[in-house]
């Protein structure tokens, strides 16, 4: 078996974030991080039942537990989100989105 990602990308507020997804038999992975380089940020652990913890970091701690939580719910599965923003980003109905792309394949 080998890892699969799915990987998006949106612009919100004239930036671009990206978002790479890997599912693991017991867990799902997610970094989101804006700019053309992938970074470790902000590192939440969610359980299913919406219990979560930050592993690292302090910038991004809100936006990774709300991603998080939505993935550890829909996938019933541990969460891990890393998420790496510029300070001044606002959480957008446009993220959510990109949330939307990454796991569409699970809603087929």
């Amino acid at each position: 078996m080998s890892l699969e990602t799915s990987s998006y990308e949106v612009e919100i507020e004239g930036k671009i974030i990206h978002g790479s997804l890997i599912e693991l038999s017991n867990a799902v992975l997610a970094f989101i991080w804006e700019g053309p380089n992938p970074r470790l940020g902000t590192t939440t652990i969610t359980l299913p039942d919406r219990t979560s913890s930050q592993v690292i970091g302090e910038r991004d701690v809100i936006t990774s537990k709300i991603i998080g939580e939505r993935l550890a719910v829909k996938y019933d599965k541990l969460a891990l989100v890393s998420t790496n923003l510029t300070k001044d980003f606002q959480l957008d109905q446009q993220l959510f989105a990109l949330l939307d792309k990454l796991t569409s394949d699970k809603d087929e």
